[in-house]
């Protein structure tokens, strides 16, 4: 058997390992502040709401982040691959990516609110519900990518601060 020698490791190689480890954790904090506080919430949802209209809005939303998820997938995974390279570039590859992720997300959203308004029961008029769903899915689907954006800028800590913000509200 032949005797491999490691080499040390290099100052960047180091670097990049230590921004890797602190985002993921900062990354992870987000995601268990936004799981903590959506467990609170559907648990006073179910306290305090029938069960059938829980069941119904909990469609809708189920619909809402479904079309979101749909249309921020592909571009934010764009911005996590083009944000580090920093200067024009990355701010053109971020106006592409909010405009693709708005679009995708109008059209997905619109095809979601179709379905929420003729499958499932609703006081508004189906026009209205259309827009809500619609208009909800691409406001989810920016907020998706704004947080791939933030991580991919070195900017992971962010997240956390925005998603605990939005939760709050």
């Amino acid at each position: 058997m032949t005797n491999m020698v490691r080499a040390p490791e290099t100052a960047p190689a180091t670097t990049v390992r230590a921004r890797v480890s602190r985002d993921s954790l900062w990354l992870a904090s987000g995601y268990a502040a936004t799981a903590g506080s959506g467990f609170v919430f559907w648990l006073l949802a179910a306290v305090w709401l029938p069960q059938s209209q829980l069941g119904i809005e909990a469609s809708v939303l189920a619909v809402v982040m479904a079309a979101a998820a749909l249309a921020s997938n592909g571009p934010g995974s764009a911005l996590v691959v083009m944000l580090p390279v920093g200067g024009p570039a990355a701010r053109e590859a971020l106006r592409r990516a909010l405009t693709a992720t708005a679009v995708l997300a109008l059209v997905a959203g619109v095809v979601a609110g179709t379905l929420v308004a003729v499958l499932l029961p609703s006081a508004l008029p189906p026009v209205l519900t259309v827009c809500v769903v619609a208009t909800c899915s691409v406001a989810w689907a920016l907020f998706n990518v704004q947080a791939q954006a933030l991580a991919s800028a070195s900017d992971a800590r962010g997240t956390l601060v925005v998603n605990g913000s939005a939760n709050v509200l």
